[in-house]
């Protein structure tokens, strides 16, 4: 028997099957002429494809993923994946003359966050990448140039080493004795981490962007510069984040330097506040102050979103009616990771569980997924908790028994609610995020819940779901 197919949560550079067509090459636009230098931030929830949307740009830009292979100098593997015809640059001759003086550099700081400083990575990846793009493409009017760039930024990644950023100096210097503290300081002061030294590490920086576009002694031209995309930030700790945005901002920011960020701004908020001891409102003033512009990946409409959803059934190979692909397209949030996860489970459960009725599979795995604490109570005892379920269902009061209101309480939304309260003055601020987290899916709850009371008016509709 073949084994199913199942999804991966693999990137994709067909942005346009999600309605983000529009938006790709409208910040494909902003990067190419923007004053630099310059920060775009977009965001997006976990899931929501801000991965997809970076590797896209840096497609349109002409850039390539590169899989680093481990070793010396360019051991890197091309990928690419399709690109919608519309960001795709060799089908239009007068974007490919405008990415002549264009690099692209791909960071994942999660991949260093153990690094003592996230800047020393950075500009290892800077130069490893644009060596290989220079090689790549075999030009040798400019070699001596490019190659005097390429050498300077790795001797910045060296010098680097030293560069005292963020939170990191705090935390080194408070754990060392009064010795060792003198010692560190008299090296730090022979560094570049003093003020003139560390102005002398930004303009050596600055020379070496410009060697390696190409752009010789007094040269100006205003449409070079190197695009660095920065993925996966509000994956790192607290202070990895804040060290690394510190470091871009006191060392990186350059003419010629366009940084592009894909990062969930309460996370990187709420680790610029802990990392360095701001309040709330002025880590949030601390990320505003960084990036010139902070877009937001655009939500798939009704449509799109039902689309995509029948494109991963059919790689699934689950055969669904229209009402079925309906309900889907209506319960599942428009994210694709969790749509992917979902679905990868619903896959299993149907291929386990009762041929018949595939809508009650579809309602049972939400309930798995969404709400696994009253799942797990519905397997230990279907009958009650059943008719409790039943009771949150119809909406109804939060009932006079500590496992009806406990039901209510996990699965109720009280962002939703009519009430003049201020949430953030009943709930402690985790769950307060987590709730915010779910506000969008209250239309999808109430669906949900509407569903479920009539597909499973008694036990014996459910008992053979639960799995």
């Amino acid at each position: 028997m073949a084994n199913p197919a199942y999804l991966n949560d693999d990137w994709t550079n067909q942005v346009g099957q999600l309605g983000a067509l529009k938006f790709a090459e409208t910040a494909r636009e902003l990067i190419l002429t923007a004053p630099t230098p310059f920060a775009l931030a977009i965001g997006g929830r976990w899931g929501s494809g801000k991965t997809s949307m970076l590797r896209t740009l840096m497609r349109a830009l002409g850039g390539q993923f590169l899989v680093h292979l481990g070793g010396e100098g360019t051991a890197f593997e091309e990928h690419q994946p399709p690109i919608d015809d519309a960001l795709d640059p060799s089908k239009n001759k007068e974007l490919k003359k405008r990415l002549k003086n264009v690099r692209t550099v791909w960071f994942n700081p999660w991949q260093f966050q153990h690094e003592p400083n996230p800047l020393v990575p950075l500009l290892q990846e800077i130069r490893e990448q644009v060596r290989y793009q220079f090689l790549r493409g075999g030009a040798k009017q400019l070699a001596n140039l490019v190659e005097a760039g390429i050498q300077s930024l790795g001797s910045l990644a060296d010098a680097a080493i030293q560069v005292s950023t963020g939170a990191r100096k705090f935390e080194v210097f408070q754990r060392m004795s009064d010795t060792l503290r003198q010692t560190a300081e008299r090296e730090r002061r022979e560094s570049f981490s003093q003020p003139v030294d560390a102005q002398r590490f930004f303009l050596q920086f600055e020379q070496a962007v410009r060697q390696v576009l190409g752009l010789r002694a007094k040269e100006t031209n205003d449409s070079a510069r190197l695009v660095v995309f920065i993925d996966d930030l509000d994956r790192c700790s607290d202070a990895v984040v804040f060290a690394l945005l510190e470091a871009i901002k006191l060392y990186l920011s350059s003419r010629h330097c366009v940084f592009v960020f894909g990062l969930d701004r309460t996370h990187v908020e709420k680790a610029v506040a802990q990392a360095g001891g701001y309040t709330d409102l002025e880590a949030a003033q601390y990320v505003e102050k960084l990036f010139q512009t902070r877009l937001h990946l655009p939500v798939p409409d009704a449509t799109q979103w039902k689309t995509f959803i029948e494109g991963l059934l059919a790689a699934l190979d689950i055969r669904q009616q229209a009402a079925e692909v309906e309900l889907l397209a209506t319960l599942l949030p428009p994210n694709p990771r969790q749509a992917k996860n979902y679905l990868n489970g619903l896959k299993l459960h149907l291929t386990i569980g009762p041929k018949e009725e595939p809508r009650r599979a579809i309602l049972v795995h939400l309930l798995r997924v969404w709400f696994p604490d009253v799942y797990e109570l519905l397997l230990q005892n279907p009958k009650e908790v059943l008719e409790d379920l039943m009771h949150m269902c119809r909406e109804e009061s939060p009932g006079d028994t500590v496992r009806k209101q406990y039901i209510h309480h996990v699965m109720e939304n009280p962002l939703m609610a009519d009430t003049k309260a201020d949430p953030k003055t009943v709930l402690d601020p985790r769950r307060f995020h987590a709730l915010r987290a779910g506000a969008a899916r209250a239309e999808a709850l109430r669906t949900f819940k509407q569903q479920f009371s009539d597909t499973f008016p008694t036990v014996a509709d459910l008992k053979a779901h639960l799995i």
